[in-house]
């Protein structure tokens, strides 16, 4: 049996359309979601809508709309929940505040553990780095070995950067370049109209080293329904689909 995880920055503040938001969710079949900038009532929302578990925890007030947070949703329950502060623990009305948010899941293959990051915006990949190396911190105080676990979400970052070396460095790799290592696979609209491709990729699920990757699935420009995808936020969905890897491998 297969899992999947899906990583989405749903853009909470822009007031994305609920209803289409939880069917493109639903229809990915994901094992657990992680979502960024998500405000309380929407992921509150989604998981009525959805009828899964949720974890979130508050990431910063903007003070002219709801605070906005991450969350994690399963259809299975959740549990040891934790949460690191990657940045700026006490201005809580910055956008600057960075946190990371942890949960085991239970899956048809047994725990996995699942750590949801948003690294920092506006700083050099020196700080993003700092901030990689709490986030892996956090995946490595659960129960569970690193093998099993994982860190997905908007990192802020390129491929190839140091930030994606210092998760490495915690034996976590790039999912997307083991299924699609000569692909660029954007993500994200840098600026400007969402009626063209996106132009660079900032979402990543990193896995490690007990799980191997099935596939990688990122909306494509030109194919079938990506405009439902582009309506409802600047980033587009990650989904990671991993299975246990044998002694052998």
């Amino acid at each position: 049996m297969a899992t999947r995880i899906l990583t989405w920055n749903v853009q909470g503040r822009a007031r994305p359309d609920l209803e289409p938001l939880a069917t493109a969710i639903a229809d990915s079949l994901p094992d657990v979601v992680a979502l960024q900038e998500v405000q309380r009532a929407q992921a509150r929302w989604l998981a009525a809508r959805l009828g899964w578990s949720l974890v979130w925890r508050f990431k910063h007030w903007p003070l002219v709309v709801p605070a906005e947070g991450l969350a994690l949703l399963s259809p299975s329950p959740m549990e040891d929940v934790a949460m690191v502060h990657l940045a700026h623990p006490y201005r809580v009305w910055s956008w600057r505040r960075r946190i990371a948010v942890r949960a085991e899941v239970v899956t048809a293959d047994g725990p996995l553990v699942v750590v949801a990051a948003h690294l920092g915006a506006g700083v050099d990949d020196t700080e993003r780095s700092r901030q990689a190396e709490l986030a892996a911190g956090l995946l490595r105080a659960g129960h569970l070995p690193v093998p099993r676990g994982c860190v997905v979400g908007d990192l802020n970052t390129r491929p190839g950067s140091a930030v994606l070396d210092a998760f490495a460095a915690h034996g976590l790799r790039d999912a997307w370049g083991d299924a699609h290592p000569d692909e660029p696979g954007p993500t994200n609209w840098s600026r400007g109209p969402r009626d063209r491709a996106p132009d660079q990729r900032l979402d990543y699920a990193l896995v490690g080293h007990g799980l191997e990757v099935v596939d990688v699935a990122v909306p494509t420009h030109g194919e079938p329904g990506f405009e439902r995808y582009a309506a409802l936020s600047d980033h587009l969905p990650v989904t990671v689909t991993v299975v246990p890897r044998s002694p052998a491998s």
